[in-house]
């Protein structure tokens, strides 16, 4: 835990996320920044910056509830975090639009199908009503 708090922090310095974690959700005292392991500890994935995403508490709750639900999801948006950290800079609009357009997707069901029953009612306001989770949209 120690040494993810110490590349949470150092990753903060480096992507400055200003508020907004990488899956585009909303900082705030009930929702911290957490290090999220791209490729896990028990698949072998280290305690790196380069294994690392910044993700809110509830973005982090999300993202491991996909990884049963729905694994292409999970790997697409690891995928993503990959590419991020490749170029060493916070996402940009280009990435931005499309992390919300996959969870666009999965809230809609039009696209990803789930491996397994799950309701994913609870976070759809983060993305359609913008409230409780208070996820960003981008702008136009």
């Amino acid at each position: 835990m120690g040494e993810n708090n110490s590349n949470l922090k150092k990753m903060i310095k480096i992507y400055k996320p200003n508020g907004v974690d990488w899956m585009n959700f909303t900082l705030s005292r009930r929702n911290p920044y957490t290090f999220h392991h791209i490729i896990s500890r028990s698949d072998g994935g280290d305690d790196t910056i380069e294994n690392g995403a910044i993700l809110t508490r509830r973005a982090h709750d999300l993202l491991h509830i996909l990884e049963y639900a729905c694994p292409e999801v999970y790997e697409k948006l690891n995928a993503l975090f990959t590419e991020i950290n490749a170029n060493r800079t916070a996402p940009n609009d280009e990435t931005k639009k499309e992390i919300e357009e996959i969870l666009h997707d999965i809230f809609d069901g039009s696209t990803y199908e789930t491996t397994i029953e799950i309701d994913l009612s609870d976070f759809s306001n983060i993305y359609y009503g913008n409230k409780k989770y208070r996820m960003k949209k981008l702008r136009k």
